[in-house]
């Protein structure tokens, strides 16, 4: 014996089951494709470079081949990845205040950045983790820098 709405529920779950494998299907194939050719989106959290920006905040993240004076870029650092502005790229002078407390010396000497690295600073320097405040760090280092920022109100 069978009752009359059977035959339709074993559709509606048919299509059901087609409508959420497309679903997944389209975000899988979405977040691929920006990826590719948008960049990566992260979330930044933090208190080192407000007020540039706040705790929250979304980033968009873009590879790119060279970084210049001022960038913010994302910094592979172990155990996590942390933001910082660039300021000195490849064979600019590093001023004397702003060399590492061990490479000070009492007569101001110019020292240059190595070539394929770059001088990284944080906005506020006590609340910098992961990488030292100010500091030179290799290009290869760099994944990418900062195109983009959302911040969504609470």
């Amino acid at each position: 014996m069978t009752l009359i709405g059977d035959r339709t529920q074993g559709r509606r779950r048919s299509r059901l089951k087609w409508v959420v494998l497309g679903a997944v299907i389209f975000g899988a194939l979405s977040l691929l494709v920006g990826r590719v050719f948008l960049g990566e989106v992260v979330r930044y959290r933090g208190q080192e470079m407000a007020p540039t920006l706040q705790d929250g905040d979304w980033l968009l993240i873009e590879d790119q081949d060279r970084v210049a004076v001022d960038d913010i870029v994302l910094v592979q650092a172990s155990p996590r990845a942390v933001i910082r502005r660039v300021v000195l790229t490849s064979s600019q002078k590093i001023p004397p205040q702003k060399r590492p407390k061990s490479q000070r010396t009492e007569e101001p000497q110019p020292t240059l950045v190595p070539l394929n690295q770059v001088f990284l600073s944080c906005e506020r320097p006590v609340h910098c983790e992961g990488l030292p405040a100010q500091g030179l760090t290799p290009i290869t280092a760099i994944r990418g820098t900062v195109t983009g920022r959302w911040a969504f109100p609470l």
